[in-house]
């Protein structure tokens, strides 16, 4: 039974009456919204001199269809843990009252895993108890993580980043139990898998902030800027599997994006192979395309 949070998402709060289904002219808006956020994050990242690159499935639309994959409404930058304090005062100074960021670990009440750049103004609201201001059209941001050359400290900080991201995950569907609740009563498949998502928050439910704090803490553990290996364990795939060597992956190149430059890593085949399979290249059949469910759109 996955119990990965997008996949529940997707699978569950589908089944609302009130959520719809985007129209190719709204995705088109959403899209260009969404270049005008990664064009200011290109800004400040080269005035600043913070390392960055086109990460998931923005870089897989940048290999397959210099831009957009035409169904996609989101875009993923892959940035250094250290770095994202910094880029979110720097963004602040350059665009000031533009965008609205949480960063995690920092962002009081904010539970993620990876930042989230939201353009204020505009409303994507996905989920029925989020903040106004947490709503808006947003460009998510994956921390890179330095990890150990030992084979055994790699494995420790793996399994610690592992059980941090499920634990979580399982506190934000305690948050949002009454909508969940909702969502489930006619679903009793839903009903059980959402019961034990919640189950997993119950260490967090003393002083989470603190739990919080600690979780990302341990993320960031290893200080090494010259570490044999970093990772992204927020990712696609978690600690496992997004761990990569440094000297490969850290390596860019420029590609095309919507008539854009932006940076992807040079070993851009074993990371889409990583994150997607050999066969990345192949258009998915219609029913197999991740299409986001909203409650409400404002662009």
């Amino acid at each position: 039974m996955p119990l990965e949070t997008n996949y529940l998402f997707k699978k569950y709060f589908s089944h609302q009456k009130d959520m719809k289904m985007m129209s190719e002219q709204e995705l088109k808006k959403v899209q260009q919204v969404l270049l005008g956020i990664a064009d200011d994050v290109k800004i400040v990242c080269q005035e600043n001199q913070i390392f960055y690159m086109l990460g998931g499935g923005t870089a897989l639309g940048a290999v397959r269809h210099k831009g957009f994959i035409p169904w996609d409404d989101d875009m993923d930058i892959n940035m250094f843990h250290k770095d994202l304090e910094m880029f979110a005062k720097e963004m602040e100074r350059r665009f000031p009252g533009k965008y609205y960021i949480q960063i995690p670990g920092k962002t009081k009440g904010y539970f993620s895993t990876f930042a989230q750049i939201h353009k204020k103004g505009t409303v994507f609201q996905e989920v029925k108890s989020q903040k106004e201001e947490e709503s808006g059209i947003k460009l998510d941001i994956f921390p890179i993580e330095n990890t150990y050359g030992c084979a055994a400290a790699r494995k420790i900080h793996g399994m610690g980043c592992d059980a941090a991201h499920l634990l979580l995950s399982g506190y934000r569907f305690w948050l949002r139990r009454k909508e969940l609740k909702e969502i489930s009563r006619e679903l009793p498949q839903a009903r059980k898998v959402f019961f034990i998502k919640r189950m997993l928050s119950l260490p967090l439910l003393v002083a989470p902030a603190l739990w919080n704090r600690m979780f990302h803490k341990w993320f960031g553990m290893c200080k090494s800027q010259n570490s044999p290996y970093v990772v992204i364990p927020s990712g696609r795939n978690h600690f496992f599997g997004e761990l990569y060597e440094r000297a490969r992956y850290c390596q860019v190149e420029e590609l095309p994006f919507e008539g854009r430059m932006f940076p992807v890593t040079k070993d851009i085949r074993e990371y889409m192979e990583r994150l997607y399979g050999k066969d990345y290249m192949k258009i998915p059949p219609e029913q197999e395309r991740e299409r986001h469910m909203i409650y409400k759109l404002k662009v």
